[in-house]
């Protein structure tokens, strides 16, 4: 998936249904499609996109062999044996870059979405601000563009809560005997 035709060499307008569901529950419009290469086919093209998307699970229907291991990713056709494209690993992605066409995307990742402090809060076991702050600057909780790198601040009842040391007491009147 890309928002540049300029990649493209074949493009066609999509009057499908079909629309890109991303993470944050959006649906992003298809307006055409395109083929890169013989293994590298149906590609989608949404101008709302933020960066270039690869479906591993099409190119594993498309005959292709993935390899990946702690340094880099590797696709191959698997009828030729001939490398389609490389990357090496960024923290846990995969940028690949694909030099073997005269046509190449530049770039290709696997994380852009919506930066929602609150929900990576929760998802990463309630960290501090700082900890978010520092996941956002290296560009591990999505689109480290859309956002400014200031301090986040929240207020998260569930870590007032962890906090605290004591509940409060009962208020009760004392009995006299």
């Amino acid at each position: 998936m890309t928002n540049n035709v300029a990649y493209l060499t074949n493009v066609n307008e999509y009057f499908g249904n079909l629309k890109i569901h991303t993470a944050d529950g959006s649906h992003l419009p298809i307006t055409a499609t395109d083929d890169v290469s013989p293994s590298l086919t149906d590609v989608f093209v949404s101008p709302d996109l933020t960066t270039n998307l690869v479906s591993v699970g099409q190119l594993v229907e498309n005959d292709c062999k993935l390899e990946f291991s702690k340094s880099s990713c590797v696709v191959q056709d698997q009828q030729s044996k001939r490398m389609i494209v490389r990357g090496p690993k960024m923290g846990r992605l995969f940028p690949l870059q694909f030099p073997l066409s005269p046509f190449s995307l530049p770039f290709v990742t696997c994380n852009s979405a919506h930066v929602d402090y609150r929900a990576w809060h929760k998802r990463l076991g309630h960290p501090n601000s700082n900890v978010l702050h520092d996941l956002l600057k290296f560009g591990f909780l999505g689109n480290k563009e859309s956002t400014s790198l200031s301090v986040i601040q929240f207020d998260c009842n569930s870590c007032k809560l962890g906090k605290s040391k004591t509940l409060p007491f009962p208020i009760h009147t004392p009995h006299i005997v």
